[in-house]
């Protein structure tokens, strides 16, 4: 019975555990890398397209991704 308590509150610690948001890792006026937690790294969220076109100033593009660390990405954008 206390296996199962433990296995519950681990559970709930875990929900409770907000994700790292992507962040700007380098920019030189024509392409921006940005790290964040990720599944794959051809998976672009929302957020990290919105951060990429806002460090550019101007629409930026997926180009490619790759792992990092231990379930985190870094991705290459194109300031378009």
């Amino acid at each position: 019975m206390r296996v199962y308590a433990t296995l519950a509150a681990c559970l709930v610690l875990t929900a409770c555990i907000e994700p790292q948001p992507a962040v700007v890792s380098e920019f030189n006026g024509s392409t921006v890398k940005i790290q964040g937690p990720g599944i794959t790294p051809s998976t672009v969220f929302d957020d990290e397209q919105a951060l990429a076109s806002l460090t550019c100033g101007k629409p930026a593009r997926f180009a490619s991704g790759r792992r990092v660390g231990d379930g985190w990405m870094e991705k290459l954008f194109i300031c378009g």
